[in-house]
C-alpha cells in the first residue's frame, strides 16, 4: 500500500472518529452541535482539500512512477539487447578462445617435436663429433705410419742404391781383376795355392777428417778403423749418421789402426762430416 492509501485509510479512520465524537458531543451537548458540526464541516472540507492535494500527488507521483516504470523499461531493453550482445560477443570470444588454444596446443605439440628433434640432432652431431674426433686420431697414426714407412721406403731405396753401387763396383772391380788375370795370362780356372783370407768381421768406427783433391771431384775421409780391425784395401765401408744413411767409401790405404777412403759418387745421399759412423756392414 502507498501512502496515498494510507493518508486514506487514516482520514476514514480520523473521521469515523469524529463522527463518533460529534454524535457524543451531540448527546451530551445538543446546544453546541451546530457550531460543532460547523466546525467538523470545516474539518472536512479541509480533509477534502489535503485528499485532493494528496489525490493529484498521488496522480503526480503514479505519473513520474509511470515515467520511471517506461524509463526503466526502456533501459531494460536496452540493458537486454547489450546483454545479448554482449553473450554473443562472449560466445564469439569463447569460439576465438578455444581456436587460439587449439593453436596454442598444436603450436607447443609442433615445438616439443622440435625441441625433440633438436635434442636427436644435438647428440647425433655429437656424436659425429666424437666419432670425428676418433677418425682424425685414428687418420694421425696412419699418417704417422706412413710417414714412417715412406721413411723405411726411403732408406730402403736408399740402401737399395747403395747396394746396386756397391754391386756395380764390385762388377767393375771384378772386371778390372779378370783383366789383370787375362794381362797376365792367368786362367780363371787356375787354382790358388795358399790360404784365402779370413772375411772381417763387422767393425765401426768414426770419420776423423775429411777432405777433397785440388780439382774438388774427389772426397776423401780418414777413419779410426784399421787393418787391425780387419779392414783392407779396396773394402768397402758404409758411412751413416744415425739413422740416417750417408754413403759408401772404398778404402785405398790401410794402417794398423786407421785407414783413408775415397767416397763412392754414386752412393752419395748426403755430404760426410766429423763423427759420422763407418761401418764393414749394416
Amino acid at each position: 500500500m502507498n501512502a496515498v492509501g494510507k493518508m486514506l485509510v487514516v482520514l476514514q479512520l480520523c473521521m469515523s472518529l469524529l463522527f463518533i465524537c460529534f454524535a457524543g458531543a451531540a448527546y451530551s451537548e445538543q446546544g453546541k452541535w451546530r457550531k460543532e458540526a460547523e466546525k467538523a464541516e470545516k474539518q472536512v472540507a479541509e480533509l477534502e482539500r489535503d485528499i485532493n492535494a494528496a489525490r493529484q500527488e498521488k496522480e503526480r507521483s503514479v505519473g513520474e512512477a509511470k515515467r520511471s516504470q517506461e524509463e526503466a523499461e526502456r533501459e531494460r531493453d536496452e540493458l537486454k539487447s547489450e546483454r545479448n550482445a554482449l553473450m554473443e560477443a562472449a560466445k564469439t570470444a569463447d569460439a576465438l578462445l578455444a581456436d587460439l588454444r587449439q593453436e596454442r596446443d598444436k603450436a607447443l605439440a609442433e615445438n616439443k617435436l622440435a625441441a625433440d628433434e633438436a635434442r636427436a640432432r644435438r647428440t647425433e652431431a655429437t656424436d659425429l663429433r666424437k666419432e670425428n674426433a676418433s677418425l682424425t686420431t685414428a687418420l694421425a697414426d696412419h699418417l704417422k705410419e706412413i710417414r714412417e714407412l715412406e721413411d723405411q721406403i726411403m732408406r730402403f731405396t736408399q740402401q737399395l742404391r747403395s747396394y746396386k753401387g756397391s754391386e756395380q763396383d764390385n762388377l767393375d772391380e771384378i772386371a778390372r781383376l779378370i783383366a789383370i788375370l787375362r794381362s797376365r795370362n792367368i786362367s780363371l780356372n787356375t787354382q790358388v795355392a795358399g790360404d784365402l783370407p779370413i772375411a772381417a768381421e763387422k767393425v765401426d768406427g768414426r770419420v776423423t777428417d775429411r777432405l777433397l783433391n785440388n780439382a774438388g771431384t774427389q772426397e776423401f775421409v780418414h777413419v779410426t778403423i784399421g787393418s787391425n780391425d780387419g779392414v783392407q784395401e779396396e773394402m768397402v765401408l758404409t758411412v751413416y749418421r744415425k739413422d740416417k744413411y750417408i754413403c759408401d767409401v772404398r778404402v785405398i790405404e790401410v794402417q794398423p789402426d786407421s785407414a783413408s777412403a775415397i767416397v763412392i759418387p754414386r752412393s752419395r745421399q748426403s755430404t760426410v762430416k766429423r763423427g759420422d759412423y763407418v761401418t764393414t756392414e749394416l
